[in-house]
């Protein structure tokens, strides 16, 4: 399990804590176009909760991070909402590097000290 340090603050979005990222290869749309840049945000820890809950990490506990970058990705490319299945069809680099900055932001140890 991840260890968690402290939830943040919900109204502390305005302190720069949404970072920017670009994927090395992107999402490509059924329109045939690529989004490669977005911009994630901490979440919070009842939607970590939530997300607990959710019935398909009881299925498949490996979603958990897809559920979850989905709730905390804030746009990606022209694309204003990110859902779970944009995610789980997101080259296996480009989620590595949305479950790192993932962790990172909220305040996990890095997967191999795990």
């Amino acid at each position: 399990m991840l260890n968690r340090k402290e939830e943040k603050d919900p109204g502390g979005l305005a302190d720069g804590s949404v970072i920017g990222f670009c994927l090395p290869q992107g999402y490509r749309d059924p329109a045939g176009v690529w989004h490669r840049e977005g911009r994630l945000r901490p979440a919070l820890v009842r939607e970590e909760i939530r997300a607990q809950a959710d019935f398909r990490v009881y299925l498949r506990p490996e979603s958990f991070l897809n559920i979850m970058l989905a709730q905390v990705v804030l746009r990606l490319g022209h694309l204003e909402k990110v859902d779970v299945g944009i995610v789980e069809r997101l080259p296996a680099e480009d989620r590595a590097l949305l479950q790192r900055l993932y962790r990172e932001m909220n305040g996990y140890l890095p997967e191999e000290l795990q």
